[in-house]
């Protein structure tokens, strides 16, 4: 937590604000701020959670997280509609594994390792690049934008892949000698 903690009050407050304020779910203003992966994993994101640990009050636009993520569309808020339409949400990568384990232990499959393969649609590449670029025009000319911008943030498959890989391969007890991770 302390990691989370350092991590956070190192990203400009006003930056984080406006990203929340347009839609952007914590996960990926963390991604797009240049936080590294080992927060991706935490299950207790919100958007008032993040305005407590920058030790600022909440404003109303950062206090209601959008059901989906302009950028992401809920991939890492780990929220889908199943085939009837029901939306389904895990609080974390943790949560969204056990039951991807729970599913494959139901349905009797053994496995000895898996490779978690990750597509990401189109228009989530393009609100990332949509929300870069308004970063860019907004922040271009601060230092810590000229330092972040040096390189680029981590994708949502990385991301996502980052924040499941190591709980399932945990959950489904394999050992150490790591799955194959394959992007698409």
């Amino acid at each position: 937590m302390q990691f989370l903690s350092d991590a956070i009050r190192s990203l400009p407050s006003y930056a984080v604000k406006d990203l929340l304020s347009v839609g952007v779910c914590v996960r990926c203003s963390f991604r797009l701020l240049g936080i590294e992966q080992q927060v991706y994993c935490s299950s207790s994101f919100s958007p008032s959670l993040l305005c407590s640990f920058l030790e600022e009050s909440t404003s109303p636009e950062a206090e209601i997280e959008s059901e989906f993520c302009c950028v992401c569309l809920g991939i890492l808020q780990f929220k889908w509609s199943d085939d009837k339409e029901t939306l389904m949400k895990k609080e974390s990568a943790n949560d969204m594994t056990e039951s991807i384990a729970e599913l494959a232990r139901q349905e009797g499959h053994q496995i000895d390792g898996f490779s978690l393969e990750v597509s990401v649609p189109q228009p989530i590449l393009e609100n990332e690049s949509a929300i870069l670029s308004d970063m860019k025009r907004k922040y271009g000319s601060e230092l810590w934008f000229q330092e972040k911008s040096l390189s680029e943030p981590n994708s949502v498959k990385d991301a996502l892949k980052f924040a499941m890989v190591k709980p399932l391969e945990s959950l489904l007890a394999l050992e150490k000698r790591g799955s194959d991770l394959v992007t698409n």
